[in-house]
């Protein structure tokens, strides 16, 4: 199954920046922490959303540092 998110992965990095878009990859955090993926291995818990919300917010902090 890790190959199948790491080729995903891949996928998704190349296709943002053809579209020149900001692509955050969760799935480090994700494969570090069980807990973050419900009890259904589909949906993110509510540690999991935080911990998106989180790497969200890094990624903004330092595109915005990026281009001041």
């Amino acid at each position: 199954m890790n190959s199948v998110f790491t080729y995903l992965n891949k996928k998704f990095k190349e296709l943002s920046d053809i579209y020149e878009v900001q692509y955050i990859d969760i799935y480090d955090i994700f494969s570090e922490n069980p807990a973050y993926v419900s009890a259904t291995n589909i949906y993110p818990s509510e540690q999991g959303m935080e911990a998106i919300g989180s790497q969200v917010i890094v990624t903004i902090n330092n595109a915005t540092l990026k281009s001041s």
